[in-house]
């Protein structure tokens, strides 16, 4: 017994070394439990020879203690591992959506789909069609203006006993006039595309920037000239429609002149003042056509064109003179030798507008207005010059727009002579008629050869608005030395 009781200390201090729990072990230690020391002392006593190895064995069987940094290691493993798998259902998820986006807009009606194709195709055309008014200036009528104020003038002073000639004819010249500068400027953007794109001002332009092909441009060109040639054929006579077939060669070459002379702006003058040739021969024809109203006008015209465009010019020069293209503002200088080259063309403008008045039989006290006319004008053409800056590029660009005040002044000078004419035309009838019916001979009293010339000149113009076009062709044809049926038919006879 006592052998056995000498073991129970052993056991105790073998159940605090296996007890997990505090209280266990002070329970154990304090006031044990019978039943609880029972079993201690029999599993002692089944296992007493080895008790050392037991007790080695329970020590080496205590899981060791593990280091803080694994648990860190752990812990950053599974974030890891939650957010691969929070990333992949993101992307199940928007893999999903455009799954079913894809599937609904497969599922579109055929009708939607036409109507964003018809939308696209109008906004291709809205843009083709921007791209082909810039090809033609239309935002910018100032140059249609230039061209066609030398057309009103002409015809103007063809007839000096009407205010307006004929409003269909006028009409007819605005229109060749906005359809005939599209296509000179086509034509001259075609020649200068490699030029324009590198000029700062012109490189945005349709053909230098690529949103026109040149086959598109010559198509365009194309267009404007066979509505240029419809309203010739159906509104003007054969000797018009002669004249004006004759201008195609300057409009073609003058882009051209500006890498041959350094006088391109006269070339231009020779075009763009070609209306005064041709606006004189639409109302009177060849029967009653005034050379010595019609020269001088046409040269007083290049030279109005000598300042204004020079003026356009001086723009561009500093980009001219580096890539080679030629110009009168290169030419004259932007100094004092520039702007008396300018002076020297605005006093041969007024010259020649004054010659072109007196060939026209305007009285210089009846017909005042036409005479104040260019001196205003002339007064304005001077006073530009003095305030302009040459090297500014913003004022030579106001000015030369500024330059259709003279067009405007002209025009009415020619209107108000015109109207003083008439008066004095119907002043005259009626004292002939006073005088026929106080008895004297009506072969005495001749009738005013002015008006007489005009009624003449309009009969003559309704025949060939009457004439059909056919007719008008042939009549063209054999003017210029082709036989045609209706000659060869006259000749067997």
């Amino acid at each position: 017994m006592h052998k056995t009781l000498r073991f129970i200390p052993l056991v105790i201090k073998q159940q605090q070394q296996r007890s997990p729990s505090h209280l266990l072990h002070r329970r154990c230690t304090t006031t044990p439990h019978p039943p609880l020391l029972f079993r201690s002392f029999v599993s002692a006593t089944a296992h007493h020879h080895s008790s050392e190895k037991s007790n080695n064995a329970t020590v080496e069987k205590q899981p060791p203690q593990q280091q803080p940094f694994e648990y860190a290691e752990l812990s950053q493993l599974l974030n890891q591992q939650q957010t691969q798998q929070q990333t992949e259902q993101q992307k199940t998820v928007e893999e999903k959506a455009f799954e079913k986006i894809e599937q609904n807009t497969d599922k579109k009606p055929e009708q939607e789909q036409q109507q964003e194709q018809e939308q696209e195709q109008k906004w291709r055309l809205s843009s083709k069609l921007k791209a082909y008014s810039e090809l033609m200036r239309l935002e910018k009528p100032i140059g249609t203006y230039l061209l066609l104020f030398p057309c009103l003038w002409s015809m103007s002073l063809a007839d000096t006993f009407s205010l307006i000639p004929d409003p269909a004819i006028a009409l007819s010249f605005a229109l060749g006039a906005v359809v005939m500068r599209g296509a000179g400027c086509t034509i001259n953007d075609i020649w200068d595309r490699k030029f324009d794109s590198m000029v700062e001002r012109t490189k945005n332009r349709p053909i230098a920037s690529g949103r026109v092909s040149v086959p598109e441009a010559m198509a365009l060109v194309a267009a404007q000239v066979s509505v240029a040639a419809s309203i010739l054929l159906t509104q003007f006579n054969a000797d018009m429609i002669l004249a004006c077939v004759a201008s195609l060669g300057l409009v073609t070459a003058y882009p051209l002149m500006k890498r041959v002379t350094n006088w391109p702006q006269a070339f231009l003058g020779l075009t763009f003042n070609w209306g005064a040739l041709v606006g004189f021969l639409a109302i009177s024809g060849a029967t009653f056509y005034q050379p010595m109203v019609t020269v001088p006008l046409y040269l007083a015209g290049i030279c109005w064109t000598l300042v204004y465009d020079t003026i356009y010019a001086h723009q561009d020069k500093v980009d001219d003179r580096r890539i080679g293209v030629k110009s009168t503002a290169l030419h004259f200088g932007d100094g004092d030798s520039g702007k008396r080259m300018l002076y020297l063309f605005t006093a041969l403008f007024c010259v020649l507008m004054t010659v072109t008045g007196y060939f026209a039989q305007y009285d210089f006290r009846d017909q005042m207005s036409y005479y104040m006319s260019v001196m205003v004008s002339t007064a304005f053409l001077a006073n530009m010059i003095r305030k302009l800056d040459l090297n500014n590029v913003e004022m030579c660009g106001q000015m030369f727009r500024a330059n259709r005040f003279v067009g405007v002044v002209i025009l009415l000078g020619i209107i108000g002579a015109n109207f003083t004419k008439r008066m004095g035309a119907i002043r005259y009838e009626k004292e002939r008629r006073e005088l026929i019916e106080q008895g004297y001979d009506p072969k005495d009293i001749p009738v005013d050869g002015g008006i007489k010339a005009v009624t003449l000149m309009y009969k003559q113009l309704e025949e060939s608005k009457a004439m059909p076009v056919v007719d008008k062709l042939k009549l063209v044809f054999q003017k210029l030395g082709f036989n045609t049926g209706d000659q060869s038919k006259s000749e067997d006879a």
